[in-house]
């Protein structure tokens, strides 16, 4: 994946953790880490990209609760990971704060940005 910058949310594959395989707290697979998602302007981490089959989704970091040799165990279980909402084939072009609104609201997290 080519870096890809939208405001100040650079969308890279270049991370330590990318091929990782993502776990629920209940031990179901969700997928591989493919790329990680940084706040230029806040210097942290704000979602990973978990390729799982055909869809990729963007899980805020925040819900990243260990790692351990299976890989990154997330803070929910498998009935949360199917309200997980995929990015558009065309999330280059549509990517916005009204996807992310609908991340953290389907999530029922309160947003970064409050």
């Amino acid at each position: 994946m080519d870096d890809v910058r939208i405001g100040d949310l650079l969308f890279t594959s270049k991370c330590d953790i990318e091929g990782m395989d993502v776990i629920t707290i209940d031990q179901k697979p969700l997928g591989m880490v493919s790329f990680q998602v940084v706040d230029i302007a806040a210097y942290t981490v704000r979602y990973i990209g978990v390729e799982a089959v055909k869809n990729i989704y963007l899980i805020p970091a925040e819900l990243i609760l260990d790692v351990d040799e299976n890989g990154l165990i997330m803070d929910f279980d498998a009935n949360v990971s199917a309200k997980l909402l995929p990015l558009l084939e065309n999330w280059q072009e549509s990517f916005a704060r009204a996807f992310e609104e609908k991340i953290y609201s389907t999530l029922n997290l309160t947003p970064y940005w409050q």
